[in-house]
C-alpha cells in the first residue's frame, strides 16, 4: 500500500491537514500485531489487569501528539481541530483508555487557552511540552453534574488561597501533574462564586492533599480514574485563572471545544467494532455460506457504514466549525455530543448480533477488542456533560433557534459560512477561544442554511458529473422531504409550553432536542456531499450514501418506514469491502491504514 495516497479512486485532492493523522498511523503500526505497543492484544492485557498504560502514552509522546494539544500561537502544533479530530481518531481505534487518558491533558488545559494571562499559558504550554499531564477537576462525589452546587472552597488568604475539598470521580486525578480545578471563591451560590485554579501538586505540600483509590469501572479499566483531597493547602494568587468568578463560565465554553472532539472518540471504537466484525463475517461459515453472504448479516453491515458517515459527517462538521461558527458552539457541540456516542452505542449493539457468541468472549476473537471497545465507548456519552445535560442546554435554545431562522433573509452569505466549513479544501482561520459565547442568540448556521441549499439544488440546471440523474433526484426529493420534517418540527417547538426552570424540563423538550440532533446531522451530511462531491471519490461523488442517510433520518423522523434502495445498499456493501481489503478508514476521508 502507498501510505501518501488519501484514496485509492480517481477522483481525489490531497487534504494536507490530514497528514499528521497518517504519519501517525505509520508510526504505531498495526494494531493486530501483538508486538506493538498500542495493539488490540496489549490494550486487552493492560485492561484485564487496570493497569496504567504508560508506555502507550510515551510512544504518543515520542511521536509528538501532546504538542498538538498546545496551540501554534504558543509554539505548539495545534492549527485546526479537524487534524486533531483525525488524530484523536487514530488512537482511539487502537485503545479508547489510552486516548481518553491523554486527552484530558487538553481538557485540563483548555481553562488556561481560554482565560489565562500570557505568563500562565506560556507555563502551560511548556508543562505540557516535557510531558506534564493536566486534568480538569470539577465534580463533586455528592453533587455530579450539578457544578452550581459544588462545596469545594478556596479561602482568600494574603498570599493567594487555601483551598479545601474534593473532587471525585477525576480522570488523572492521581498521576497528573497539574489540576484546573472549579472551587468556590465566596460563599454565595451563584454562578458568579466558582472559580478556576490551577494547582500544580508539586509545589504543593504533601501533608496537605492526598488522592483517593482508584475506582472499579466498568469499561477504560487501565485509566486512572479516582480522586483528590485538598485540606487547607496553601495556593499562589497566580494559580487564579480568569478573575474570581469565571470558573463555571470557562468550564462551559471549555466543554463547547471538548464535546465537539468526542466525536473522534466514538469514531475511532466503532471503525474497530464494524472492522473486527467484517473479519469474522468474511471468515466464518454459517449454513452453506459466509456469514458476510447472509442477507440480514450484509444489510447491517452496509447501514452501518452508512451510519459511521453520518457520524463521520457531523462530526467534521463540528471540528471545522469551531473556527468558523464559534459563536454557536453551544448549539453545535450539544449537537455532536448527543448525536455520535449515542448513535455509536447502538451500532455497537446491532454488530454484536453478527458477532454472536464472540461479542461476548473477552479474549477469543481479535484479542476481545469488540468488547473491550463496547465497554470503554459507554462512558463517552457521560464526558463533558452526560447525555440529559446537552439535550437540555439545548432545549433551552430551541425557541431562540427556530424564530431566528425564520427571519433568515440573507442565503448568499449562509452560503459563504457553510462553504468556508463544509469544503475540506478551504483553509480555516486561526481558532479564536475568546469568541466562545455561553449561548448561540439564536443561530445555527447549519439549518439556516438548509432552505438555501434545498433551493440552490432545485435550481440547478445540470447534474453534477459525479452523479445519475437517478441519484440526483432523489437527492433533491430527500433534501425537501428534510425540510418538511424542519419545518414541522419547529411548528411542535413553538407549541410547546415555556420552560420555566431548565433543570426540570417535561420529556417533550428531549424529544424535540433529539430530533434536532438527526436533522442537523442529516444537514451535515447534505452539505458535506455538496461542498465535495467532486474531490472525494468515486462512491462519495455518486452520493448513494447520501440517499441512504436522509431517507433514514426521515424515516426515523416520520415513524414510518422508508424502503431503503437495495441498489444503493448493495453499492455500500461494495464500498465497504473495497475500503476494508484496501485497509483503508471508515470515512468521507478513507486514508491510508494500518491493518
Amino acid at each position: 500500500m502507498i501510505a501518501e495516497n488519501l484514496l485509492l479512486e480517481s477522483k481525489t485532492v490531497s487534504l494536507s491537514q490530514y497528514n499528521a493523522a497518517r504519519e501517525l498511523e505509520l508510526y504505531l503500526g498495526s494494531p493486530f500485531v501483538a508486538e506493538n505497543t498500542l495493539s488490540f492484544q496489549n490494550a486487552a492485557a493492560l485492561d484485564e489487569e487496570e493497569i496504567f498504560p504508560k508506555e502507550c502514552i510515551k510512544t504518543l509522546h515520542d511521536w509528538g501528539f501532546n504538542h498538538y494539544y498546545i496551540p501554534e500561537s504558543l509554539g505548539g502544533k495545534l492549527r485546526s481541530f479537524d487534524e486533531l479530530l483525525l488524530l484523536t481518531r487514530v488512537v482511539s481505534r487502537r485503545d479508547l483508555s489510552v486516548a481518553i487518558t491523554d486527552a484530558h491533558t487538553l481538557l485540563g488545559s483548555i481553562p488556561v487557552w481560554i482565560g489565562g494571562t500570557d505568563e500562565q499559558k506560556e507555563a502551560q504550554a511548556a508543562a505540557i511540552s516535557e510531558r506534564k499531564a493536566a486534568c480538569l477537576a470539577v465534580t463533586e462525589r455528592a453533587h455530579g453534574s450539578d457544578l452550581n452546587a459544588s462545596t469545594f472552597m478556596a479561602h482568600k488568604t494574603e498570599n493567594g488561597y487555601k483551598v479545601t475539598g474534593e473532587k471525585w470521580p477525576i480522570n488523572k486525578a492521581t498521576l497528573t501533574d497539574k489540576l484546573c480545578v472549579l472551587a468556590r471563591t465566596n460563599e454565595q451560590k451563584s454562578a458568579r462564586s466558582l472559580s478556576i485554579l490551577l494547582i500544580d501538586k508539586s509545589k504543593t505540600k504533601a501533608s496537605e492533599f492526598h488522592h483517593l483509590p482508584k475506582i472499579k469501572t466498568l469499561g477504560i479499566r487501565s485509566c486512572d480514574i479516582s480522586g483528590i483531597v485538598f485540606d487547607k493547602a496553601e495556593i499562589s494568587s497566580d494559580a487564579l485563572i480568569g478573575k474570581e468568578g469565571d470558573g463555571l463560565e470557562l468550564t462551559l465554553k471549555g466543554f463547547q471545544i471538548t464535546r465537539s472532539l468526542c466525536a473522534g472518540l466514538s469514531l475511532g471504537a466503532v471503525d474497530t467494532a464494524l472492522r473486527t466484525t467484517l473479519r469474522l463475517a468474511l471468515d466464518r461459515n454459517l449454513y452453506g455460506a459466509t456469514v458476510v453472504e447472509i442477507p440480514h448479516a450484509r444489510t447491517t453491515l452496509a447501514t452501518t457504514f452508512i451510519d459511521i458517515l453520518m457520524c463521520d459527517c457531523v462530526a467534521i462538521a463540528s471540528a471545522r466549525g469551531l473556527h468558523v461558527a464559534t459563536k454557536q458552539f453551544s448549539v453545535w457541540s450539544a449537537v455532536a455530543k448527543n448525536y455520535v456516542p449515542i448513535k455509536s452505542e447502538k451500532i455497537f449493539q446491532n454488530l454484536s448480533v453478527i458477532l454472536g457468541s464472540r461479542y461476548y468472549f473477552r479474549d477469543n476473537h481479535d484479542s476481545g477488542v469488540f468488547q473491550k471497545m463496547q465497554r470503554d465507548n459507554a462512558i463517552i456519552s457521560l464526558f463533558d456533560g452526560s447525555t440529559l445535560i446537552n439535550l437540555s442546554a439545548l432545549s433551552l435554545q430551541l425557541r431562540f433557534l427556530v424564530t431566528k431562522r425564520k427571519a433568515e433573509k440573507n442565503p448568499d452569505k449562509l452560503f459563504a459560512h457553510l462553504s468556508a466549513i463544509f469544503n475540506l479544501r478551504e483553509d480555516l482561520p486561526e481558532f479564536n477561544y475568546s469568541k466562545l459565547d455561553l449561548f448561540s442568540k439564536g443561530n445555527n448556521w447549519v439549518l439556516q442554511g438548509l432552505e438555501p441549499i434545498v433551493n440552490k439544488l432545485d435550481n440547478m440546471s445540470v447534474i453534477p458529473d459525479e452523479t445519475t440523474a437517478e441519484i440526483f433526484n432523489e437527492i433533491k426529493k430527500n433534501a425537501f422531504s428534510l425540510l418538511e420534517v424542519l419545518n414541522q418540527l419547529e411548528e411542535k417547538i413553538l407549541q410547546l409550553d415555556p420552560i420555566e426552570n431548565g433543570h426540570h424540563l417535561p420529556p417533550a423538550y428531549f424529544e424535540v432536542a433529539n430530533e434536532y440532533c438527526d436533522i442537523h446531522t442529516a444537514a451535515c451530511c447534505l452539505y458535506m456531499w455538496f461542498f465535495n462531491k467532486d474531490h472525494l471519490g468515486d462512491y462519495f461523488s455518486k452520493g448513494e450514501w447520501l440517499v441512504l442517510s436522509l431517507q433514514k433520518t426521515i424515516s426515523h423522523l416520520k415513524h414510518t418506514k422508508i424502503e431503503l434502495n437495495k441498489n444503493y445498499v448493495e453499492n455500500a456493501m461494495i464500498e465497504l469491502l473495497r475500503l476494508h481489503e484496501n485497509d483503508l478508514l471508515f470515512s468521507c476521508i478513507p486514508f491510508q491504514t494500518n491493518n
